[in-house]
């Protein structure tokens, strides 16, 4: 065992020896990021300046509401027993969505309970004389009366289970619930909201030096973060004519289809509101732009694949584009990513490039 370990160091030491002559005692250089760079160019993404189409768009940012929305009221001031829907659920017109105490010592349960034992005897001599009556042991004239009288006693009960029973006033979503099962309900206050979402209004102010160019009918897109990259298509309208004295703001809403059921009251939501199209114009990324000495710049690149600053004169913007009235050539290639790293007269290295 030792023989073969002294062989192995052996081996190793000649390899050694071996590699210094080969290398003539010296290690490989190795070139720092600037040599490397300033032989081999910076590297940066372009793109090609091209005619095309810009979509001019304002944004701003609101809160997303129910089209259509109403609150089930509290018609008196007792504890609440029961609340059989939750914020999501979905509810029809008239459904029961929040029970009042019948036992309490008031008028209205008073009136609730008689109403209903009134209804309950008039609904059992109903059905008693419908068997009499089909055993031939009543008149018609009977069967009648106690027709007349369990109907009047249903309408009766219908209308005094109103007075402790709060209904769902619209069809639409459960969107909020005011109180919990044991609290107090005060006469006049909402105990739960509902709302129709196949559409949805969101609340946009509009400051004085947007105004121009926004007007009603416009088309807007929506976005909201829990659905990034997914767009919603809405239309402006309602814009109030004249700003608010305090804000100095004009009020504006978006309405936007909700099929799917989406977008919920309360989500925050940014609004792009498209005042023009135009077309067949020079745009460049916003990212492309040098802001300096006041002015707006873009570094170009020439057939030597160096690095030009040249100033540009900019024109109507989109949310990620902007237009270039003066400065630039279709087909020149600009810098959109790594220009904080060049120099006018820089070499670059086009690691990729945009169309």
């Amino acid at each position: 065992m030792k023989r073969i370990v002294i062989g192995v160091l052996a081996l190793f030491l000649v390899g050694m020896v071996g590699y210094r002559v080969i290398t003539h005692g010296e290690e490989p250089a190795v070139k720092d990021i600037d040599a490397y760079q300033a032989e081999m160019g910076i590297p940066v993404e372009v793109e090609r300046v091209l005619p095309g189409t810009l979509t001019v768009s304002r944004n701003f940012t609101g809160t997303v509401e129910g089209a259509r929305q109403a609150d089930a009221i509290a018609n008196a001031t007792q504890k609440i027993t029961a609340i059989p829907v939750e914020v999501g659920d979905a509810v029809e017109q008239g459904q029961v969505v929040a029970e009042l105490d019948v036992d309490m010592a008031s008028a209205r349960s008073l009136r609730y309970r008689q109403s209903r034992a009134t209804y309950e005897d008039a609904k059992r001599d109903y059905e008693r004389m419908k068997s009499l009556f089909e055993a031939g042991a009543v008149s018609e004239q009977a069967l009648d009366k106690a027709k007349l009288a369990y109907e009047i006693a249903a309408r009766n009960f219908e209308a005094a289970k109103k007075l402790v029973k709060i209904e769902a006033p619209i069809s639409g979503v459960v969107t909020r619930v005011y109180y919990k099962v044991g609290e107090t309900a005060a006469t006049g206050r909402p105990v739960v909201r509902v709302a129709d979402l196949k559409e949805v209004l969101i609340k946009i102010d509009i400051n004085e030096t947007q105004i121009s160019g926004i007007r009603n009918g416009q088309a807007v897109e929506v976005s909201v973060p829990a659905y990034p990259g997914r767009v919603f298509a809405g239309k402006l309208e309602n814009l109030s004519l004249s700003a608010d004295p305090r804000s100095r703001t004009f009020e504006g809403w978006v309405r936007v289809k909700n099929p799917e059921g989406l977008l919920r009251p309360g989500m925050f939501a940014k609004v792009a509101v498209h005042t023009a199209v135009m077309e067949n114009v020079l745009t460049v990324a916003k990212d492309a732009i040098v802001e300096k000495d006041g002015k707006t710049w873009v570094y170009v690149i020439d057939e030597e694949e160096m690095a030009r600053l040249r100033e540009v004169q900019l024109g109507q913007e989109s949310d990620n584009r902007v237009q270039v009235v003066a400065g630039l050539a279709p087909k020149e290639q600009v810098v959109v990513l790594g220009q904080n790293k060049l120099q006018p007269g820089r070499k670059v290295n086009v690691v990729a490039a945009q169309s």
